[in-house]
């Protein structure tokens, strides 16, 4: 059975980010459970911090982290400014 997930309590620090420095997020990953009707942490799954500059269409993964047996994750990772360079080109990152 298939249930949906959703990131809860997310939050990036330092906002804003300034290019080539590291952003630290942190979440609580939950889902749906069939026994008790309610939400609750999602343990062992990966999780995919991604960014999309502003003239781009689409995401690009910047790292994967597990959660914890709580559903939740914490990752420090460096923020790049990223431009497409063309329709077939791959994306070019500062």
């Amino acid at each position: 059975m298939r249930r949906a997930a959703r990131l809860s309590l997310a939050d990036a620090t330092p906002e804003p980010v300034a290019k080539g420095k590291k952003v630290t997020v942190a979440g609580k990953l939950i889902r749906a459970n069939s026994t008790t009707h309610r939400n609750g942490p999602y343990a062992g799954s990966k999780v995919a911090l991604q960014f999309r500059a502003k003239s781009a269409s689409t995401f690009r993964t910047l790292k994967t982290v597990t959660t914890s047996s709580a559903g939740a994750l914490r990752t420090q990772t460096a923020f790049e400014i990223c431009h497409v360079l063309g329709p077939e080109q791959p994306l070019r990152c500062a």
